[in-house]
């Protein structure tokens, strides 16, 4: 390989993470080209594989591979198409009476109730319809305890997703179309009825209990503000800080420590690793075979992967959770770990499952934090 691809390749999935960006960014400016996205893709996807056979140079085929799949990534998401049934064709028209599926876990804020909804069907003049789509619910006044995969029934009108219109201001239309919302609804407490709940306790299910008996521990074994604290470090729940609180963590400098982020998982990685390799040291079989430092490693992982979990997997939680892990295996594969690479790793890994978290704010600070910290310390 000449000079200047190995130069571009020493860290082989730096320059493939740029490539994605690019995809996704182009797609952001300029979508409506996904079948000409598609055709290219395919066609390197091709030209790669002849490479591959014939032993040949693959040079920058694979850049442009990923320039496209990045613009496919994320073209449903720019430029989305609905189906007839989606809600977005039932908004502004007046109140409706709407039935559908409470995903995740709702958040309660004074005196308002906050939730994300799977519409199943709108009666509407007397006519049922089945729909798709994705709402956000707000709910005031007596609010009801529910929970992920309760069904619901309520009485309100779906209203389009609108921005302030201030130039230069935050795109929230967007913001929300990334998340698949494109509706809101609002309803009070007495017209809002659970006609089921969840019964079956899947993963979701027993993270969410697990959480909630965590916070209900807290709140019966901790007083004042620190309790609020607490549960911030341990479970990423910040929704019950006060206000004064957070201004004063803002003051000080120190807003940064109640989001989960490297330090936290730096912290369970460190004591999880350090415990495991000392339990395997004392047992000969995995000194003699050189593999206590490697299922230390190996194992470590378990206890980081749960706590992300357990926390709320925030983008800055995400980010760290990938980079622990891709470190740690560098024990088991006996490779010198690069940071760069490490971090470039966990970018792509996110951008794959979640292309749209390029433009979250979160993803954008958090991998820059870390990038300057690393390369100007």
């Amino acid at each position: 390989m000449p000079s200047t691809f190995r130069t571009i390749y020493l860290r082989p999935i730096v320059p493939l993470l740029f490539a994605l960006i690019s995809g996704i960014v182009i797609c952001s400016l300029f979508p409506g080209f996904k079948l000409y996205a598609f055709i290219l893709s395919a066609s390197c996807g091709v030209f790669i594989i002849i490479c591959i056979l014939k032993k040949t140079e693959l040079k920058i085929s694979p850049l442009f591979l990923f320039v496209c799949l990045g613009y496919l990534y994320i073209h449903a998401y720019v430029s989305p198409e609905f189906p007839s049934n989606h809600i977005i064709h039932f908004m502004d028209s007046g109140k409706v009476k709407i039935t559908g599926i409470v995903t995740g876990n709702p958040i309660k804020k004074g005196f308002r109730l906050k939730f994300y909804l799977n519409p199943e069907a709108i009666e509407s003049k007397g006519k049922r319809h089945i729909v798709t789509g994705k709402l956000r619910v707000t709910v005031a006044g007596s609010l009801p305890q529910l929970s992920d995969g309760d069904r619901v029934v309520f009485l309100s009108s779906i209203r389009s997703i609108r921005n302030f219109g201030n130039p230069g201001g935050f795109d929230y239309k967007q913001y929300m179309a990334f998340k698949d919302i494109h509706g809101t609804a609002y309803t009070r407490g007495y017209n809002l009825n659970v006609i089921k709940i969840k019964s079956d306790r899947g993963f979701k299910t027993c993270i969410a209990a697990f959480r909630k008996d965590i916070s209900n521990l807290i709140e019966s074994t901790v007083s004042g503000d620190h309790k609020h604290v607490l549960k911030a470090l341990l479970i990423g729940k910040k929704s019950d800080i006060p206000k004064a609180l957070r201004q004063a963590f803002n003051r000080a400098g120190a807003a940064h420590l109640l989001a989960i982020s490297g330090l936290h998982i730096g912290i369970v990685a460190s004591i999880s690793f350090l415990l495991l390799k000392w339990f395997f040291s004392r047992i000969n079989f995995f000194l003699w075979n050189a593999w206590a430092v490697k299922c230390a490693a190996l194992l470590a992982c378990v206890p980081v992967i749960l706590y992300g979990i357990v926390s709320g997997m925030s983008p800055s939680t995400q980010r760290a959770v990938i980079m622990v892990i891709v470190f740690l295996m560098t024990f088991l594969f006996e490779q010198k770990q690069d940071t760069l690479n490490t971090l470039a790793v966990a970018a792509f890994v996110i951008l794959v499952i979640s292309p749209t978290s390029l433009f979250s704010v979160s993803f954008q600070l958090s991998f820059a934090a870390v990038f300057f910290i690393v390369y100007a310390s």
